[in-house]
């Protein structure tokens, strides 16, 4: 990541009669409010700068106001489509396109870049599921409020975490998972982030009185950032034992705590900073001891630090004919005229577009590519979650491996959830294993059965698992139903397509505490319509943050094995029913109540204006 935090982009009015509508494409690759661009890109925009140098004597006798018009508004639609597609994609995977497409447009994924000194912010937000139970419970309070509340909250958190240089990795439902790559003042960067945002966002009150909580983890060293996916859709992973100590460091955290590692210690003892450390006793793991962060006094409102509005205004700095004349001279030296005109050619253009779009789930990039408020994707939603959590038997083995072991378990649950109507939304890769968020009944996914599929699915993934990947020593799966929060949540400079509510935190207990099996909760059970001997009650236990579960059932497709028994039933019944029918059973010890029952059947044969017919009878009632 540059520390400099250089934004690049086209000055239009510099070059505004020198871009052709074939290469006013690069827009696209200039990011919104936060770092440079990768390498590829911007030694790609460079060259295009300098082409059009090379060019603009030659087409000096074009008629450039014709043209003019149509090629600016073809120009803001492809710029506009731009800046939302970098929005929803961190700066790790455009760091790092280079690494994925070649000069030729090959796509090379699966593919992993490693990360030395990295520092890891794991923010935690309390309070959302209680905040989106109260809109959802208050028939005064709309969909709107809710978005605008959340959205509130999320941008002062990620409007200072880019301030303080770090990139927004992922969004987590309710919690932020962010790094910082520089590595000689990344751990400093990070801490002064999350002391800012614990005295300023610490504790905040929405505007129902729920009140929103912070805890915040850190933790410093080496990670692997892998990229892994389909010709569809992409996606980005960390990994490594910096991503296992931040998750840890976060367990031990309360609302409103920073702990961070004794590795981040070590880089920032000798700063002076307004906090005290003070060492956990009641520690997770012994061996590597972890340090609780207090502010001692209140943290100074005029920090030397860019403001958001200010980051975003130098996001117009230019790529000026002027500044860039070396690199024009450069790159004569270095390249063939013929690989200039292959780099800047459309359908290389068009090939990182599409590379940068897979990243995006469908439903975000079909509002973004028709240029429709994604505010109309925000809704609270009736959706069934799917967590699953794979259980890595021989981690030294997967390791050696990891990024090829990876895609091979992305591809087959990604596959197996579309095939029957769902959506992989995220991967994480925790100490707890690998771990991926499925969910059915998104926006242009949506079916009558989906609660069904998703339990059918979950019986999928969990028997190819153990069958196709011997290194999967168990695989949890948990599964929900119910009103969920789904929509973009962020900044405008990064956001990100999540669900947020308790049924997603109810999924992910599911998956922890239930090893190995399907495990459903009773909304799940019953809106599925499944055979009810495919279901079996679960004992009880303790749900962290859950109260009022109701009942918990364990999911496990028995059909063939029902069938092959319900035929054998049915084939004894029928020779059952045959032996009656050639046997002629005496009722015994009943012989008054047969005398009746021979009366009232008497009586049931009289015509009805027979003078012996006492009453009008059209049918006889056993009981007992």
């Amino acid at each position: 990541m540059d520390n400099s935090k250089q934004y690049l982009s086209y000055q239009s009015n510099e070059i505004l009669h020198t871009k052709r509508k074939k290469t006013r494409r690069k827009q696209t690759l200039r990011r919104f409010g936060t770092r440079c661009l990768p390498s590829l890109a911007t030694n790609t925009v460079k060259m295009v700068v300098a082409t059009l140098q090379i060019g603009s004597t030659m087409n000096e006798n074009i008629s450039e106001d014709e043209e003019q018009d149509d090629d600016d508004d073809d120009d803001d639609e492809i710029y506009y489509i731009g800046q939302q597609v970098q929005a929803h994609i961190p700066d790790i995977v455009l760091n790092n396109l280079n690494d994925l497409i070649d000069q030729k447009g090959n796509i090379l994924i699966p593919n992993e870049h490693m990360y030395n000194k990295t520092t890891l912010l794991f923010l935690d937000v309390s309070g959302f599921t209680s905040l989106t139970e109260q809109y959802s419970n208050d028939a005064h309070l709309g969909i709107d409020q809710l978005t605008h509340t959340l959205n509130l909250y999320f941008d002062k958190l990620v409007s200072q975490i880019l301030i303080f240089n770090g990139d927004i990795y992922k969004f987590a439902g309710d919690a932020i998972l962010a790094l910082w790559t520089n590595e000689l003042n990344g751990p400093e960067q990070a801490l002064k982030c999350a002391l800012y945002l614990q005295e300023k966002c610490g504790s905040y009150e929405t505007d129902v009185g729920v009140v929103l909580r912070l805890k915040i983890a850190l933790a410093y060293g080496p990670v692997r950032a892998l990229f892994v996916g389909t010709d569809e859709f992409k996606h980005y992973i960390l990994a490594g034992d910096c991503v296992k100590d931040v998750n840890i460091c976060e367990q031990l955290c309360e609302p409103g705590d920073i702990i961070i590692t004794k590795a981040v210690y070590e880089q920032v003892q000798s700063l002076k900073l307004n906090c005290q450390f003070i060492l956990i006793k009641d520690d997770i793991n012994e061996k590597d001891r972890h340090i609780a962060v207090k502010y001692s006094e209140s943290i100074d409102n005029n920090h030397d630090l860019t403001k958001i509005n200010d980051k975003m205004n130098t996001s117009n700095q230019e790529i000026s004919n002027d500044n860039h004349l070396s690199d024009h001279d450069n790159i004569s030296n270095n390249l063939s005229s013929s690989l200039i005109t292959d780099l800047i050619h459309d359908e290389f253009y068009n090939k990182i577009n599409s590379l940068m779009t897979s990243f995006l789930l469908h439903c975000v990039y079909q509002r973004i590519e028709r240029q429709q408020s994604l505010d109309y994707l925000s809704e609270l939603r009736r959706v069934t979650i799917t967590f699953i959590n794979l259980d890595i038997s021989n981690e030294q083995y997967t390791n050696n491996n990891l990024c090829q072991n990876v895609q091979k378990v992305f591809i087959q649950i990604y596959e197996l959830t579309k095939m029957m109507g769902g959506v992989l939304t995220k991967a994480l890769l925790f100490d707890k294993g690998w771990s991926f968020l499925c969910v059915f009944g998104l926006p242009g996914y949506k079916q009558g059965d989906d609660t069904a599929n998703a339990l059918k699915c979950a019986y999928m993934i969990h028997s190819t698992m153990h069958k196709q990947c011997q290194f999967i020593d168990k695989c949890s799966i948990g599964v929900t139903t119910g009103l969920t929060y789904c929509g973009v949540v962020g900044h405008i400079a990064r956001c990100e397509y999540t669900v947020i509510g308790r049924k997603v935190n109810m999924a992910a207990r599911l998956m922890c505490n239930y090893l190995n099996i399907i495990s459903c909760d009773q909304e799940t059970y019953y809106n599925s319509h499944l055979n009810n001997r495919c279901f079996q009650i679960l004992p009880d236990k303790i749900l962290k943050g859950m109260h009022n579960v109701g009942n918990i059932w364990q999911y496990s497709d028995y059909f063939d094995d029902i069938q092959i028994q319900n035929n054998q039933i049915i084939e004894q019944d029928n020779n059952i029913i045959n032996d009656i029918k050639h046997e002629n059973y005496p009722l015994l010890g009943r012989k008054i109540e047969l005398m009746i029952v021979v009366t009232q059947i008497m009586l049931l044969d009289e015509p009805l204006n027979s003078s012996n017919r006492r009453r009008d009878l059209a049918a006889i009632i056993f009981e007992g």
